[in-house]
């Protein structure tokens, strides 16, 4: 009796979705040995897709090193501009008590030293400059950031990077404007109209050798900036350039009254 051709094996569903009988799939023939087709599979997958894990970890590498140098580096540049801080902190100290006796002197001893505004202006210029950088490098600058602190971490620190560029800019610019002051003392060979004849190259080049600090200081927190953003620490970008919080306020009160009772 001829099989219904309604009635078709299971293994047989119409001309484009034929296949083998289930008796036949076990009893195909082999080309080989099984284990050859895993070491094929690795030459060819190392023969045409290059090897990017070791180039990775090149990558990974160099970012390290770079955060590493540039680490070290901003970590120098903020001991020379605390060392500069102080000074200019000093200076202002110097420049109060030499108001004081030129006070008492023109009072009760008949002479006066004539160059009281000049000389204690030279010292508030030269002051400010120098304290700049270790203003920055101890985030003690003035920021208005209500906004910025609210937004999560991914972006608050392209910003703070962005903020730091503009800064280094404008430090930039005032870097060059001192030098073309100084450069214009130095041709003219100027003074002060005080009794004293400072030649103005000598104040000016303190101040000038503040604003390059300050210069420097920003170039070596961008380029730490940059390193921990390529390395994927936000973390570390948003601790060196976010302004100060009230625990970090809190803490160096703390320290200066146990300082003040040592």
């Amino acid at each position: 009796m001829p099989p219904d051709p309604g009635c078709r094996p299971r293994h047989d569903r119409g001309p484009r979705h034929r296949s083998r009988p289930p008796g036949r799939q076990h009893h195909l023939p082999r080309h080989g040995p099984p284990w050859l087709g895993s070491p094929l599979r690795r030459a060819l997958r190392r023969g045409v897709q290059p090897d990017h894990r070791a180039d990775l970890r090149r990558a990974v590498r160099r970012v390290s090193s770079l955060l590493v140098g540039a680490s070290l580096l901003r970590r120098g540049a903020a001991g020379l501009s605390a060392l500069m801080g102080y000074l200019a902190g000093w200076s202002y100290v110097a420049a109060a008590l030499f108001i004081t006796f030129d006070i008492l002197a023109r009072n009760f001893l008949g002479f006066s030293s004539s160059a009281t505004v000049e000389i204690t202006g030279y010292i508030l210029a030269c002051g400010i400059a120098w304290a700049l950088a270790h203003a920055l490098a101890a985030r003690a600058h003035i920021r208005v950031d209500v906004l910025v602190s609210r937004f999560p971490m991914k972006l608050r620190a392209p910003l703070h990077l962005f903020a730091l560029s503009l800064l280094g800019g404008f430090a930039l610019f005032c870097a060059w404007a001192a030098w073309s002051l100084v450069d214009e003392s130095l041709l003219f060979d100027a003074h002060d109209n005080s009794a004293l004849r400072i030649a103005m190259v000598i104040p000016q080049g303190i101040w000038l050798a503040g604003l390059v600090m300050f210069v420097i200081m920003v170039a070596a927190l961008l380029l730490e900036s940059l390193a921990a953003l390529l390395a994927g620490e936000p973390a570390r970008l948003d601790t060196l350039l976010a302004s100060r919080s009230f625990e970090d306020e809190t803490a160096e009160a703390l320290d200066a009254v146990g300082m003040a009772r040592e």
